[in-house]
Parts: structure tokens; C-alpha cells; sequence
């Protein structure tokens, strides 16, 4: 499985249209088997939206985002780590994934 990262622009929005667009998103994630929402940020002042899923494939990430009419920007497949995911030699996979 694939970690993707997804740039929205919602411009305009407000809490409860945020708040609106994560129940759609929510709500038709279980029409797309292998999809999986992992979390997402608001940046309210900058009036963006980035999201991290595992998906099967790109594809996945566009399909899942018309269907809950929310924006879907840009896509980037990405290498996830943080403190509880690092471990000696990391940095050598990344570099390698690269």
C-alpha cells in the first residue's frame, strides 16, 4: 500500500464546511476497498487542506474525492516516518526511495 499526500484548496470554507467535507470523505471511503484515510490538517489562514491516506493507487485518491465533492489539488506519493516509525539504517531507505 501506497501513503499519499493530498493537497486540497478550500478556500472560503468554514468549520462546519470542513467539518461537512470530512463526513463526505468519511462516509464514501467504504467504496473504495484498500482505501484508508490516516488523518489530516486544516490550515485555516492559508485556506488549505492536507490529508495522508494509504490507497491502492492514485487513481484511488481522485475517484474517492469526486465522489464526497471535495477538492483534490495535488498528489504526491510519500514516505511516512516519525519518531515511533524510526529506527537505525532509515535514513538509507529514504534516501534509496528517492
Amino acid at each position: 500500500m501506497t501513503t499519499y499526500l493530498v493537497k486540497r484548496n478550500v478556500t472560503g470554507a468554514g468549520p462546519n464546511d470542513y467539518d461537512a467535507a470530512l463526513f463526505r470523505a468519511l462516509s464514501c471511503i467504504y467504496d473504495f476497498p484498500g482505501l484508508k484515510w490516516l488523518h489530516s490538517f486544516w490550515d485555516r489562514e492559508a485556506s488549505v487542506s492536507y490529508c495522508v491516506y494509504e490507497a491502492e493507487n492514485v487513481d484511488q485518491i481522485y475517484a474517492h474525492a469526486a465522489l464526497a465533492h471535495i477538492p483534490c489539488d495535488e498528489v504526491s506519493a510519500v514516505l511516512a516516518s516519525g519518531p515511533d516509525t524510526y529506527q537505525a539504517g532509515r535514513i538509507a531507505e529514504l534516501e534509496a526511495a528517492t
